[in-house]
């Protein structure tokens, strides 16, 4: 089995954290008009994953050009 390179790893991360993002942000919807403490709590998660996610990105070296 060959290692994933630096990129193939950030970009399964990136599916994953996308996959953590869509379950999380349901969670958050089923506490509309129930609990809103909860929902924001979850909310907040969501957008923290979110950005996460648009930050993990590995950038090219001078040497890799």
């Amino acid at each position: 089995m060959t290692e994933l390179t630096n990129n193939q790893r950030a970009a399964a991360h990136r599916r994953s954290l996308q996959a953590m993002h869509k379950k999380v942000s349901s969670m958050a919807a089923e506490w509309w008009e129930e609990d809103e403490c909860c929902r924001s709590f979850l909310d907040e998660l969501a957008a923290k994953i979110k950005n996460t996610e648009s930050l993990l990105v590995i950038e090219k070296s001078d040497s890799e050009s």
